[in-house]
């Protein structure tokens, strides 16, 4: 190998190791984590989750059903529901939300959206009681 060749090959190994080992790094450093969302109210609806990663279900009305949304790379996520049809007047979405020790309440008339995170090594846990 004469010296320009074993130049010009050293440069391109050194500039591999600067390109492809910080993407590697960040792409362990975002990290997955999970989303369970459950319809504890009988109705059957429509629920997505838009982020990092999308997910939908028709979560169709029997009683504690959950979609297990994993994994679900970490970061926020919108999550969004809607019944199918006309919603029955009065309709109320109570919307409890855990995720590291943590419980938020949300309340809605009949459809809306939120936004959540979905933490690394972590399950985001949606429940929704339809009264």
């Amino acid at each position: 190998m004469n010296k320009r060749t074993g130049f010009a090959a050293a440069a391109a190994m050194a500039l591999a190791a600067v390109t492809l080992v910080p993407a590697a790094a960040g792409a362990s450093a975002s990290g997955v984590g999970g989303m369970v969302v459950c319809n504890h109210g009988g109705y059957g609806f429509d629920v997505f989750a838009d982020g990092p990663d999308s997910f939908t279900d028709d979560l169709a009305g029997s009683f504690n059903e959950c979609a297990d949304w994993a994994p679900a790379h970490a970061g926020q996520y919108e999550v969004g529901f809607s019944f199918p049809y006309a919603a029955p007047p009065g309709t109320i979405f109570n919307i409890r939300i855990k995720r590291a020790g943590h419980t938020t309440y949300r309340n809605f008339n009949s459809e809306g959206t939120f936004n959540t995170n979905v933490g690394r090594g972590q399950i985001t846990r949606i429940d929704f009681y339809i009264h």
